[in-house]
């Protein structure tokens, strides 16, 4: 995070997402890995001072396919052996969070997002699938320097 000012900031990471999708009624589920990496704004409620911080965000991202996989762990291809999915992935996040002040410059990470795909990830014309996701993100910020 690079803070701009006292409430408002940019955010970048890179992080594993899996996706995919249960179908009903079939025994059958595929799930997607990608490495993605969006790009937020953020604000800030409150003042720099303050232990708690709860912040909203939003903003692009940008996947990259690893593999498709289904349930357990068989390649997903097409018959000729071909790809199944694209292997770019690009949509936007929005989400709601908090930073808790843990010590001096160390602060707790929690995010709960919404992630909508806005590029269809099927090789196939004849479907059209976008990602869509919720996610829970936790972790711990410090600074480098």
């Amino acid at each position: 995070n690079y803070s701009v000012n006292e409430n408002v900031g940019i955010g970048a990471k890179f992080m594993y997402s899996q996706l995919g999708t249960d179908y009903k009624n079939v025994d059958y589920i595929n799930r997607l890995h990608y490495l993605q990496m969006p790009i937020t704004a953020i604000y800030f409620f409150g003042e720099g001072g303050d232990k708690f911080r709860p912040k909203i965000y939003g903003g692009p991202y940008l996947g990259t396919l690893l593999s498709a996989t289904l349930k357990d762990g068989t390649k997903i291809t097409e018959a000729n052996g071909g790809p199944v999915y694209k292997k770019l992935d690009l949509g936007a996040v929005i989400g709601a969070g908090f930073n808790y002040l843990i010590k001096d410059r160390t602060w707790l990470n929690v995010d709960a997002g919404f992630s909508q795909g806005f590029a269809d990830v099927n090789e196939s014309p004849t479907a059209k699938f976008k990602n869509q996701a919720l996610g829970l993100n936790v972790g711990v910020s410090f600074p480098i320097k």
